[in-house]
């Protein structure tokens, strides 16, 4: 059976709020991805998160 993913997609206008969220060589987005369980990609002002929705419920109720 396949596991069942939950996909966002964000568009930041401001090129300033996306060097702010992603840091320096996307040092945030590291960070972020290695506490959480999720997958984050990013292309300019563009960011998706995917994260597995079995992964998001155990991490929450942790």
């Amino acid at each position: 059976m396949a596991e069942t993913t939950k996909t966002i997609d964000l568009h930041l206008e401001d090129h300033s709020d996306t060097l702010n969220l992603f840091g320096t060589n996307d040092r945030h987005i590291k960070q972020i991805e290695h506490f959480i369980p999720v997958k984050i990609i990013t292309r300019g002002g563009q960011l998706k998160l995917t994260v597995k929705k079995k992964m998001l419920i155990s991490f929450f109720h942790y």
